[in-house]
């Protein structure tokens, strides 16, 4: 039996067309993006919601939208299968739906309660839909801004201008950060790259673990990293649920960082919860974009004078203990 087989004279069979990529979730196949958009239109109708399905996601007829890039990824990461997929889309579904019944305005909430509720978020701008209503927001660098958002136990929730207009930013964004540090930290470990060079990634369950890029120095401390080196780090938030770095030490940052740039975009494509596909270099504060997209599917990094001035200055790779 070959283990290649030929097209048709008239395109590819239909077992071919199942197994090609969606456009949009390109880690699924056409068959399985085709089932899950299925099941969410089935499960809607079941809470009494027709909806018209999009690409990438659902429609009301009173034009309210759901995104499906999460409940995607849900579905291509279950441990069960695609066997557990009917399940997992009615449970997101009833989810969404029940978020919506219990949201609390925060136009109604007093400033103590937002103190209480607020976190500071990192969020990848083509993620939003605009800026327009985020005019506070903070420019990180490249895609990354950081909103505030007002945490609840079944959603969580951007806050607009609207909200935040008349209260002390400086205020909420301290609260935000002080509710953040008090998240659970998740777990972190060991990504080995080449022999003496690696990075370290931090993956949690809560939904802010990415946003601790804002605040690597308690990061290092938690993960047992020495202080932040002169040179930097390099630094990424591929998901919501994911923050990866490697200390700028040695020109083992040069393997470190072409396995960032694929380790950010591979997982940013199909992690639940998208921020950036891209890899940083933070230094002092100072944040500064390496890789970029470059077509559809491919990935340029980009070195500038400056950066390629610090790479200079680095020894040759050595032993790094713990990281």
């Amino acid at each position: 039996m070959g283990l290649f087989r030929r097209k048709g004279r008239h395109g590819p069979s239909r077992q071919d067309r199942f197994e090609e990529p969606d456009e949009l979730f390109r880690y699924l196949s056409v068959h399985q993006a085709a089932r899950i958009r299925a099941l969410a239109h089935q499960a809607f109708a079941e809470q009494g919601l027709e909806v018209t399905v999009c690409p990438g996601y659902v429609q009301t007829s009173d034009g309210r939208q759901f995104g499906l890039s999460n409940l995607a990824a849900a579905c291509h990461h279950h441990p069960g299968g695609e066997r557990a997929w009917p399940r997992t889309v009615r449970g997101h579904v009833g989810r969404i739906l029940r978020a919506m019944e219990s949201a609390v305005d925060p136009t109604q909430l007093s400033f103590d309660d937002l103190r209480e509720k607020v976190f500071i978020r990192l969020v990848g701008t083509s993620n939003l839909p605009g800026l327009d209503n985020f005019q506070y927001h903070r420019p990180i660098a490249g895609d990354l801004v950081e909103l505030l958002a007002l945490d609840s136990p079944e959603s969580v929730t951007l806050l607009s201008d609207e909200v935040v207009s008349g209260q002390d930013i400086a205020d909420l964004r301290l609260a935000g950060v002080m509710n953040l540090l008090r998240e659970p930290f998740g777990r972190h470990e060991r990504v080995d790259v080449s022999a003496g060079s690696g990075f370290c990634l931090v993956a949690g369950d809560s939904v802010y673990t990415a946003s601790r890029l804002l605040t690597m120095t308690d990061v290092l401390n938690r993960a047992q990293q020495p202080p932040e080196p002169p040179a930097g780090l390099l630094v990424c938030a591929p998901n919501r649920h994911q923050l990866a770095f490697h200390p700028i030490v040695d020109r083992g940052v040069l393997p470190a960082l072409h396995e960032l740039a694929g380790f950010a975009a591979r997982n940013h494509a199909d992690g639940v919860g998208p921020v950036s596909p891209f890899v940083y270099w933070l230094q002092a504060g100072q944040w500064q974009q390496l890789s970029f997209a470059n077509g559809e599917r491919n990935l340029r990094i980009e070195i500038d004078d400056r950066f390629g001035a610090v790479l200079q200055s680095l020894p040759h790779e050595r032993h790094r203990p713990g990281l």
